[in-house]
């Protein structure tokens, strides 16, 4: 029997939020009895600080953007990248590209275990059209650019020759995911963070329009967050963070500088490394966004990614002998300084891996034993159930690599996009 797209949708639901029951998703009723206070967002902000610079791609030039916004590490709105470029050849709009692309599956969601988890944009775009979700299911994925069904896409647009001068594209085999096609309902959005690796990223918008807020990097997390200011019962979804928590934030006694603007289609918004943002969709949006390494933010990233990706950058250390001797002897100048042994880093994240794995099993066999106490399963061989729990998330990892790693020999072989 062929599942009807609610079951597909509710099915994605359970596992990508386990800690909500499909009955808790619209609970706050931000899509019914409060959607009146989250049209509010629509309006022009109230700043506090400064406001974001906004340039006009035709007064800079590359040399001129490097030194003025990238080096100094300035967030901006740039203006007139998609006429420029010809981004605006779409169609764009959410219903176009569901259109086009409606057999296709594409990222919503990760389960507990880190699976990926997919809709197909025709079920997709059922469910945006009656959704009364309070934070909707957001398409993030990173796999557009590979798949035959969809690389087309990169053809209807160009990176700015801003960001072109990007240090991690000589990492040849498992490059981290750093390019995005994102399909966002309204309400759907993401919570204040900082982008990963020490990267610094753009997000072109195509149609729609988001509400952004971006604060400087040496604000603590549970400042920019809110922490103090959440209430019972309140979660740091994107519609809860700007509708209630960051009026809070804005009325405390000695607030962080905050940015806050709105993103109209064809603007585009440049992150540098570190600062934190958070972004929600007033409107279905379209947008393509990507993080990047470049002179001004390469030592961030390197002394970042020598702990958190030891494999992979010993491998970018070794393209970078080769494709930038100038950043290969940086690189190893930060190492000498910091007295940093990359071997011996490697050994230390495999332990820490291995005890943060068995910490998860622990903690997955506590559940499954409980469930089946509660069902009067009386057949608790605990030690069965941590092999059948550990073969599972292996299996799940590997099947994970091998799409990983096929995607990327296709990428390989494919001419750059």
């Amino acid at each position: 029997m062929v599942s009807s797209w609610k079951e597909k949708v509710n099915s994605i639901k359970k596992k990508a939020r386990t800690e909500l029951s499909l009955r808790d998703w619209p609970k706050d009723k931000f899509g019914t009895e409060r959607r009146e206070d989250f049209l509010r967002l629509k309006t022009a902000p109230e700043f506090l600080g400064d406001v974001i610079k906004r340039i006009d791609c035709k007064d800079y030039d590359t040399e001129r953007f490097f030194k003025e916004i990238d080096e100094p590490g300035i967030p901006c709105l740039i203006e007139g990248l998609a006429e420029r470029d010809g981004w605006c050849e779409g169609p764009w709009e959410l219903d176009a590209v569901c259109n086009e692309f409606k057999n296709v599956m594409m990222k919503c969601g990760e389960d507990d275990d880190g699976t990926t988890l997919k809709i197909s944009l025709k079920d997709f775009r059922k469910y945006t059209k009656e959704n009364k979700d309070d934070s909707p299911l957001y398409i993030f994925d990173s796999k557009f650019d590979e798949r035959e069904e969809t690389k087309d896409i990169c053809k209807r647009y160009t990176v700015p020759s801003y960001f072109t001068s990007d240090y991690f594209s000589c990492i040849k085999r498992d490059r981290p995911p750093y390019k995005w096609f994102l399909l966002g309902p309204e309400r759907s959005g993401t919570c204040v963070h900082i982008d990963p690796n020490q990267s610094s990223a753009w997000n072109m918008l195509l149609s729609g329009y988001k509400r952004w807020v971006v604060m400087d990097s040496h604000h603590s997390k549970s400042t920019v967050r809110g922490k103090t200011f959440v209430k019972k019962g309140e979660d740091d979804e994107a519609i809860q963070f700007f509708v209630d928590i960051l009026p809070r934030i804005k009325a405390s006694k000695n607030p962080p500088t905050i940015y806050e603007f709105i993103q109209k289609p064809g603007e585009m918004v440049f992150l540098p490394v570190g600062w934190w943002h958070g972004v929600i969709n007033l409107t279905d949006t379209v947008a393509v966004t990507q993080n990047f390494v470049t002179k001004a933010n390469f030592d961030r990233v390197w002394t970042d990614t020598r702990v958190g990706r030891p494999c992979m950058s010993r491998r970018w250390l070794g393209s970078l002998k080769t494709e930038h001797p100038e950043l290969y002897a940086r690189a190893n100048e930060l190492n000498r300084r910091d007295d940093f042994d990359m071997v011996l880093e490697q050994e230390k994240r495999h332990r820490r891996q291995e005890k943060k794995e068995e910490k998860k099993i622990n903690e997955k066999v506590k559940k499954e034993l409980k469930k089946r106490k509660r069902s009067g399963d009386e057949e608790l061989d605990e030690q069965r159930l941590r092999e059948r729990i550990k073969r599972k998330r292996i299996r799940n990892r590997s099947h994970s690599s091998s799409s990983s790693s096929s995607s990327s020999s296709s990428s390989s072989s494919s001419s750059s996009s």
